[in-house]
């Protein structure tokens, strides 16, 4: 019997017109990606079935309180509302900076996207925007699950604050709870909540926990060796809203990647893997891993399989069929001794496994997305602008036999209720993927979530009786894709599991 299929690569698109630092999984089953840095101040929409890009303008912040600054969204955060629209906030001001030192000035301005009108508005109303407090470049906007303030839906934490303080860029030092109400937006949190002294990085990865004694809080896994847990809804005197979390990792990891493992059927391990990234002069880029399960009694990092490759700013990301593809990323500096070959994480045994190679590589400010197909969208890197492109990778599922077909499924689902579905063929597992919203190797919204399914029932087709997450801390409420999975021996190696098409459903 032949071994998996090792899937392919495909250049889709030669001209993708702008870069793709940012890129976002709409419920449309289409792309965002933008740049946002300097004129013009355009994103882009890819659509996977026709290869069709469209433009959408943004618009300028509105006045009085447009100030000087312009809509830079470059090296923003951003993240899904619970309607599907996407959060975007923070990022940089137009280059030049006027300052003669740096160009490292995060803006405080707010946006929404709307998938369905395809058109991004400021947040709030013409004459209340939704402004944060200070500016934020290289935030995590941290969608939260069980809201714990009213009507709370979002964290904003870290970045560059909007001013300089003797000549140096600032870390924004207080994190601020978001309400998408147009009378409300932005609120910060009391002065207990600001940030540790050895937090104080940027981009840090960020994941609400699942389970636990900790549900709902949210764990900060990288860049710096010591992680922390923050619980937005701390209260007592004082509010506690900061603790550690395991003893300090191995060390500094800058522009790797952290993950959220899949949460499985009848386990609560909560798995956080940290891959790559650059540990700084002497050591460099590595091709280690860290994990850690923040459902343990005494939660600490332990090492894993390293990867084949060094890698620093490359994407990982979930398949539905449970393991982690790598793709990407370079071994010194921002784009210098890039990786071409990809690898594939077994999550079931811990084993690497080198794929083919792409067409491109693909570096600092590239992007990467699961589609609801199955394949896996990648663009963007520097320097500019040679990776205004596309590239679509293939998983081996997709070449080992005829795919499961979803028949019908609700587009509404509650938490802790039964539903069913209607799938072509006998299956073996039902699972929810949130979609994608990644930027400088980070997917602040990538969720991979295993549903209990029943027997099955034959009747014009295979139905099952599907149960939904228990509640907003597994699975924050928002749009996901449903796939469904065949068994392993219906692929012909007989050692992959072959995902549906996924339909879209909404949590609420």
């Amino acid at each position: 019997m032949p071994g998996p299929h090792p899937g392919k690569w495909q250049v889709v698109e030669q001209n993708a017109q702008v870069n793709a630092t940012h890129a976002c999984l709409l419920r449309t089953g289409k792309v965002l990606y933008f740049r946002a840095w300097g004129t013009p101040y355009e994103s882009r929409i890819w659509n996977p079935t026709t290869g069709q890009i469209t433009t959408q303008v943004i618009p300028p912040w509105p006045a009085p309180k447009n100030s000087v600054d312009p809509p830079g969204l470059f090296c923003s955060g951003h993240c899904f509302l619970p309607d599907g629209r996407v959060l975007i906030a923070g990022g940089d001001p137009e280059p030049p900076d006027p300052d003669p030192l740096h160009q490292f000035k995060g803006l405080k301005w707010t946006y929404i996207f709307d998938p369905v009108a395809e058109a991004w508005t400021p947040a709030g109303t013409a004459g209340n925007p939704h402004a944060m407090a200070d500016g934020r470049w290289y935030p995590a906007i941290t969608a939260i699950g069980e809201p714990r303030v009213a009507a709370e839906k979002v964290i904003a934490m870290s970045g560059f604050r909007r001013q300089l303080v003797g000549g140096q860029s600032v870390v924004n030092e207080k994190p601020e709870r978001y309400n998408p109400d147009p009378l409300v937006g932005w609120t910060t949190l009391p002065p207990e909540a600001d940030i540790p002294t050895s937090f104080r990085d940027l981009y840090p990865g960020a994941h609400v926990i699942p389970y636990g004694t900790y549900a709902g809080e949210l764990f900060y896994s990288e860049p710096n060796p010591q992680a922390w847990r923050f619980k937005h809804w701390a209260t007592g005197n004082p509010p506690v809203f900061w603790n550690t979390v395991g003893t300090p990792r191995s060390g500094y990891r800058g522009g790797g990647c952290a993950v959220l493992l899949p949460l499985r059927v009848g386990s609560t391990a909560a798995k956080v893997l940290i891959l790559g990234g650059d540990r700084g002069a002497p050591l460099g880029v590595t091709n280690t891993g860290e994990m850690i399960d923040l459902s343990a009694a005494s939660p600490q990092w332990a090492s894993v399989e390293s990867m084949f490759f060094a890698r620093n700013h490359a994407n990982a990301i979930l398949l539905p069929d449970g393991k982690l593809l790598v793709v990407g990323g370079n071994q010194s500096g921002q784009f210098e001794s890039p990786i071409y070959t990809s690898e594939l994480l077994d999550l079931a045994t811990g084993k690497w496994t080198c794929l083919c190679e792409m067409s491109i590589d693909r570096n600092y400010h590239s992007t990467g997305l699961l589609l609801p197909d199955g394949r896996v969208w990648v663009s963007g890197g520097e320097p500019e602008p040679q990776h205004r492109n596309i590239e679509i990778f293939s998983p081996g599922y997709l070449f080992e036999g005829t795919r499961p077909i979803i028949n019908s499924a609700p587009s509404t689902i509650s938490y802790s209720a039964q539903f069913n579905i209607n799938v072509s063929e006998a299956i073996t597992s039902v699972v929810l993927i949130r979609p994608g919203s990644v930027t400088h190797a980070l997917d602040m919204e990538q969720r991979y979530i295993e549903l209990s399914i029943g027997d099955a029932i034959v009747n014009g087709g295979v139905t099952y009786s599907v149960q939904a997450p228990a509640n907003a801390n597994i699975a924050p409420p928002g749009y996901y894709m449903l796939f469904v999975l065949k068994p392993k021996q219906g692929s012909l190696s007989g050692q992959t599991s072959i995902p549906s098409v996924a339909s879209w459903v909404r949590l609420t």
